[in-house]
């Protein structure tokens, strides 16, 4: 015969842990969603190797392009564009602008070893026009990029005074936030000496 008691406790204990596995679940659910979302909508990314997560990172608001990060760590990270979408060829739109001429169904990863080594941040423009790409002196040209995504075309931002590479960098910078009508970027430089200013720099087209 079964104890009462015995038969009580047992069930006590049984939806005692079902509710915790339900919790768990739910902390694990919504802490995995927040993630991805961040993910998706931040317009700034840090690529440093401390802060640098492996794999996609969408354009946000759904726009149609990825970067793809490869977390080298000592060696820094590097970094790829996708043109994820399926819009990524040459097209016409109702305004007759000429769009993606630079990207084809066959062709639609883009790395320039100016940009794509030692990456420090990303930084993607509101109009989902341009991304921006800082990189370090170490490995890269330690220099800041404005990129026209769809033209596949880059402009050296920083420095200023000369054009810079892998092999002959600049002193290096880091974006750390991008004005909301995307007009101004800001940021800092990567020497021993900055402590911690943070600069301003005023963003033309496209």
């Amino acid at each position: 015969m079964t104890d009462p008691y015995y038969g009580s406790f047992s069930l006590k204990k049984t939806i005692c842990s079902l509710t915790y596995f339900i919790i768990s679940l739910l902390v694990l659910t919504s802490q995995s969603t927040k993630a991805f979302s961040k993910s998706h909508d931040s317009l700034v990314v840090k690529m440093a190797p401390k802060w640098c997560s492996h794999g996609l990172h969408h354009q946000p608001k759904g726009g149609p392009f990825a970067v793809i990060a490869f977390c080298d760590d000592a060696l820094g990270t590097h970094i790829g564009i996708i043109c994820y979408a399926g819009v990524c060829e040459q097209s016409i739109d109702p305004n007759e602008e000429i769009r993606f001429e630079a990207w084809s169904l066959d062709n639609r990863m883009w790395q320039e070893k100016e940009w794509a080594n030692d990456v420090t941040s990303i930084a993607w423009a509101p109009n989902q026009k341009s991304l921006f790409v800082s990189t370090n002196e170490i490995y890269g040209s330690g220099a800041l990029y404005q990129i026209d995504l769809e033209r596949r075309k880059f402009t050296q931002l920083l420095p200023e005074n000369r054009i810079v590479s892998t092999t002959n960098p600049g002193v290096g910078y880091t974006i750390t936030d991008i004005s909301k009508d995307g007009t101004f970027l800001f940021y800092q430089q990567d020497t021993i000496n900055n402590n911690n200013t943070i600069f301003k720099l005023q963003i033309k087209g496209p």
